[in-house]
């Protein structure tokens, strides 16, 4: 019997997106909230994935399907809003390794100006800086 979801009957309940990391700054929409952003195609160069601005309950899931880069990709926080990690808030995450294939990150806006981050998959998260 098909799933019945808030999508209607019989369609999936997750959404799967594929981005491409062939350019150096990737900035995410509205319309990519709630799907599994899978990330693919890094240039090897620094990369930096934009978060718009936060609003509670904005949701995503990055997920990193290209294998080892030569500059961990970075998810940066526009604007006057931070990423909360652990115990310690930054404008930026990356992962904690060149080696991003199988890891990912989920940025959970818990207010107006604060975006939270955990991983999923992988070692740790690192903070990280702006590099623009």
């Amino acid at each position: 019997m098909p799933l019945a979801t808030y999508r209607g009957l019989g369609e999936l309940s997750a959404r799967v997106e594929q981005v491409s990391l062939a350019t150096t700054r990737v900035t995410l929409t509205q319309d990519q909230q709630g799907a599994l952003l899978v990330l693919d195609g890094s240039t090897g160069s620094t990369v930096e994935i934009a978060l718009p601005v936060p609003a509670a309950g904005m949701e995503y899931k990055l997920f990193f399907s290209t294998g080892a880069v030569s500059v961990v990709t970075k998810v940066l926080s526009t604007g006057p809003y931070d990423i909360l990690v652990g115990d310690t808030t930054a404008k930026g995450v990356a992962n904690a390794t060149t080696v991003e294939r199988g890891q990912g990150i989920s940025l959970t806006a818990v207010n107006e100006f604060r975006w939270v981050a955990d991983r999923f998959g992988g070692t740790t998260l690192a903070l990280a800086t702006a590099t623009s």
